[in-house]
């Protein structure tokens, strides 16, 4: 029978001949049930890490087919049989903690055997004696349990990052380890498709862990940490399902099955209990489960008609759909299956019918638009990645045929125009706008609102604003239009109406006397033709071609006019409808336009916008920072003047005295929260490619730099004291020093996301031990 301290030497690597101590997984003497070190294994098949050669990466996929096709189910819950059979072959100590942790995770044993030794191998920090004696008592014991149910979730999420880079990637041609991801999924002998969704309804089936079911560790703290781990977890089983989904083609079951199981959590408002106090995972969820419903559809591909391949299904979904309240998650998938049904629709009696069902949509076309933009609005959707890349393409089809069916008359709905202008911030959604034709679609939405300008300024700026954020030459036709709009709308009171409009038939309208309606001289000449709107009748649109530029212009002049009589009297349209034009000039003065002709006033205006606002207590700060933005993409060409400008305001930041010291500069760089901190941030992320997570670890890469090189500036080596910087870092941690600059470094060495990091971390131990 094996020692308790032989056990530990093993684990620990300090018998040598021990496989396990070499390698990334352990087994059963049988070879069954392989366990892989699922870090181990992210950090060799992403290709991220370090480099590795096909046939490496293909043999670590091989190891690791089982928990690939099993994904979270491979860690199974207890079998009284496993028990007996491991109690029989190691010793009672061993034994002892083995059952605490297999009953405080609610795993098999194992298997909890096999994590055991990747966590003392990779994770543990100490020599044999040292684990010995830490676990002479209950209060070190229950701490170990704790660090180490932390890294049995870190292993779930990796091992669900694993499955993703292989579902993401196996078809795309540009990853050079494309081939391996393909192999792995064609000897794999069930469907992945099916494996993926049997994933979904595994975790769909959970139930919040108890002390009942979990033992006396199982508090109300650490019930909170498995419901937010849950929810990660479930995040990204949902998306490797909707990028394995992706890959097939469509088929009214595949639809069927996917709406079935979002609506047994109905879009995420049913999940275990203390779930709740995790709205913004919930919402995560919420948002990729309705993206995934829209994949299943076929949206984004040529075989909608496949749907038609199985009238059952289709009539199910057709029997769910109908159920479904139209608000919400639930209002999107009624909208979008509406589109579908009309695409598809094989006679003029269904097509028709279709078509009718469109008038149920109008009394909650609002609430959908809000649900989108929020929708687009979430982080996950706004990343530079495929998923968000994807969901901007679904939603602008669903959007475009909103507005070519213009289901809302005049298409006035401001929600609708949020929407719109949420989404075209995504490349994927404007890409789509600039190649339509320019008389369908979202274009229509564009030329609807132009028809409203200057009194609507705001719906048909913002949609300006997000089309200016372009390349030079998209942005000089945008101006093009934009100096020759065609048409000028004016309200009207009825006192106006007589005095300026004359009617001269039942579809036309004169103008009788030459008019200033704007604030600056923009005049509406003697004999100009217009038309009153059909849903506004005293607003007229005129004939009349004008410049959008001039019109901006007249708005700061109007804005200046009431800072005249004190900022109180500031109008926030007025401040809102300015703060947008001053981006657009910001976009145009940045993508490299001439400033020249009705341009070079509102540009001018910035400066004299930020004079009027710099003593001001609390000033419109996106209006002031869009004005500065001007002032930066100019700095190039006109360096010396728009220096002068700001000097002269004084408005660039400026400080009398200044005392930096060393400490605080790295007080400032360097964050102490160690890798746990970095590691929790990139698993709360569905992509590991970007996002704060990745940022963070590159500011994080950048403090340790510029630490190093700080430590490299010592004027002398044969100083007998330590500076200041160096005496902070080597001083013991206690309350008045909480740098812990050593520790977390040290911790560094031990970081996996990027590779770079545990070598700047030891070459930093490097430059402390030459303090």
């Amino acid at each position: 029978m094996e020692t308790y301290e032989g056990f530990v030497a093993k684990m620990t690597g300090e018998v040598k001949q021990d496989t396990c101590a070499t390698t990334n997984k352990t087994q059963g003497e049988d070879g069954k049930d392989t366990l892989i070190s699922c870090k181990q294994l992210w950090r060799t098949i992403s290709g991220k890490c370090y480099k590795v050669t096909k046939s490496t990466v293909s043999k670590k996929l091989d190891e690791a087919s089982l928990m690939i096709q099993q994904g979270l189910e491979f860690y199974h819950p207890p079998n009284p049989s496993t028990d007996v059979e491991i109690h029989k072959e190691i010793s009672p100590p061993i034994y002892k903690i083995l059952f605490k942790l297999r009953t405080f995770l609610r795993l098999d044993i194992k298997i909890t055997f096999q994590l055991l030794q990747h966590y003392l191998i990779h994770t543990f920090r100490g020599e044999r004696k040292e684990l010995v004696k830490y676990l002479e008592t209950e209060e070190s014991t229950q701490l170990f349990m704790l660090d180490f149910a932390a890294f049995y979730r870190s292993e779930r999420i990796h091992l669900l990052q694993c499955i993703n880079i292989i579902v993401t990637h196996c078809g795309n041609k540009k990853h050079p380890l494309s081939d391996c991801y393909t192999d792995v999924i064609e000897k794999i002998p069930d469907d992945i498709l099916e494996l993926m969704f049997s994933q979904l309804i595994s975790a769909l089936n959970v139930c919040t862990p108890t002390l009942l079911t979990h033992g006396e560790l199982m508090v109300p703290a650490q019930q909170q940490q498995w419901c937010q781990s849950y929810l990660y977890e479930l995040m990204q089983i949902i998306n490797n399902l909707f990028f394995c989904l992706k890959g097939y083609q469509t088929s009214s079951f595949n639809l069927l099955k996917t709406l079935q199981l979002c609506m047994r959590n109905d879009f995420g408002k049913v999940l275990p209990g203390g779930c709740e106090k995790y709205p913004a995972l919930i919402e995560i969820i919420c948002y990729l489960e309705v993206m995934l419903v829209l994949l299943a559809t076929g949206l984004h591909t040529e075989d909608l008609f496949k749907l038609l391949s199985n009238s059952d299904a289709l009539d199910e979904v057709n029997r769910i759909v109908s159920a479904m309240d139209q608000k919400g998650a639930h209002g999107v998938i009624v909208m979008g299956w509406a589109f579908i049904k009309n695409i598809i629709a094989d006679d003029e009696e269904q097509k028709t019918l279709a078509e009718s069902n469109l008038e149920n949509l109008y009394g909650n076309f609002d609430d959908v638009c809000s649900f989108l933009s929020q929708l687009l609005s979430n982080p996950i959707f706004q990343e530079p990645t495929e998923l968000s890349s994807i969901a901007h393409d679904l939603i602008y089809k669903l959007l475009h045929w909103i507005v070519n069916h213009n289901i809302r008359d005049g298409l006035d709905s401001q929600p609708l125009y949020k929407c719109v202008t949420t989404a075209l911030v995504h490349p994927e959604f404007k890409k789509h706008f600039w190649t339509e034709d320019q008389d369908r679609g979202l274009h229509i939405l564009l030329i609807d609102s132009s028809r409203k300008f200057p009194v609507d300024y705001l719906s048909f700026s913002s949609l300006i604003e997000l089309l200016s954020r372009d390349e030079h030459s998209i942005v000089s036709n945008l101006v093009k239009y934009l100096r020759t709009l065609p048409t000028f709308t004016e309200r009207l009171t009825p006192n106006l109406k007589d005095v300026l409009v004359k009617k001269i038939d039942d579809n036309t309208n004169i103008c009788t006397q030459a008019h200033y309606p704007l604030y600056s001289n923009q005049m509406i000449p003697l004999g100009t033709t217009g038309n009153f709107s059909t849903n506004d009748n005293e607003l007229i649109v005129w004939d009349y071609k004008f410049s959008f530029f001039d019109v901006i212009l007249s708005e700061i002049e109007k804005l200046f006019g009431e800072m005249s009589y004190g900022v109180q009297n500031l109008q926030p349209k007025t401040v809102a409808n300015v703060t947008v034009s001053m981006k657009i000039l910001a976009n145009i003065v940045h993508s490299g336009f001439i400033v020249e002709g009705d341009m070079v006033l509102p540009v001018e205006a910035a400066i004299e916008l930020m004079a009027k606002f710099t003593d001001v207590l609390e000033p419109p700060n996106q209006l002031l920072a869009n004005c500065l933005d001007i002032v930066t993409y100019l700095w190039m060409d006109y360096r010396d003047e728009m220096y002068f400008k700001l000097d002269v305001i004084k408005f660039l930041p400026h400080v009398n005295s200044l005392d930096i010291s060393p400490i605080s500069c790295i007080n400032g760089k360097f964050h102490c929260g160690g890798n746990g901190m970095l590691q929790l941030l990139m698993e709360s992320q569905l992509n590991w490619d970007t996002g704060p997570g990745v940022d963070f670890i590159n500011l994080v890469r950048l403090a340790l730099a510029l630490l190093n090189m700080t430590l490299r500036l010592k004027t002398t080596k044969d100083m007998n004291y330590l500076c200041p910087l160096e005496a902070k870092i080597m001083y013991y941690p206690n309350d008045k020093n909480h740098l812990r600059i050593l520790h977390s470094t040290v911790d560094y060495i031990y970081h996996t996301f990027n590779p770079n990091l545990p070598t700047l971390a030891v070459e930093l131990m490097r430059s402390f031990a030459m303090v």
